[in-house]
């Protein structure tokens, strides 16, 4: 006689499909992977920073870099050079006593960094310092695109007549 009860093995493929299984649940408590488009909540002001401070500190790694295609900036003198050449930063930290400081090259760098499209966030000052690990360069710390490569082609149509030397196996 027949059994109406479903076998084990009917239990386990009905377990597995998609349409009954329970979401999987990430260490922090929220679901794994992508949420609907609309159902997600924004991110508060800390949780935004602090998973900049982690994409920087990733793309202070030769993995993290390759993975991400970005580089880290580090310092008020490097992000002027970075916007002075035309690079855009993408997302920037600075610490609090940064953001605060009245000094017109600060201004300056800030405006500049936000005119260009990048956005900024606010750290405590004790965050910015771990992350910079004590260096006093600049408490502003950011990631920009890595440039890709030019091509042979592209290189010769800059040297425009010029007579660009090639080294090969050197």
């Amino acid at each position: 006689i027949p059994s109406k009860s479903p076998s084990v093995r009917d239990r386990r493929e009905e377990a597995r499909s998609p349409e009954t299984r329970a979401p999987r649940r990430r260490s922090d408590g929220r679901r794994a992977g992508r949420e609907r488009p609309g159902t997600m909540r924004p991110m508060t002001v800390k949780e935004r920073w602090r998973r900049w401070v982690s994409e920087i500190e990733a793309a202070g790694t030769t993995r993290g870099r390759a993975r991400s295609r970005r580089c880290s900036l580090e310092g008020t003198r490097l992000f002027e050079r970075a916007l002075r050449s035309g690079v855009r930063i993408e997302r920037a930290v600075c610490s609090e006593a940064f953001y605060l400081d009245g000094a017109p090259r600060t201004v300056a760098l800030r405006d500049e960094l936000l005119s260009s499209g990048g956005q900024l966030s606010v750290v405590p000052d004790a965050v910015m310092t771990a992350l910079t690990e004590g260096r006093s360069i600049g408490e502003v710390v950011g990631l920009a695109p890595i440039p890709e490569a030019p091509s042979l082609e592209q290189l010769l149509a800059r040297a425009r007549g010029a007579r660009p030397l090639m080294l090969g196996a050197v």
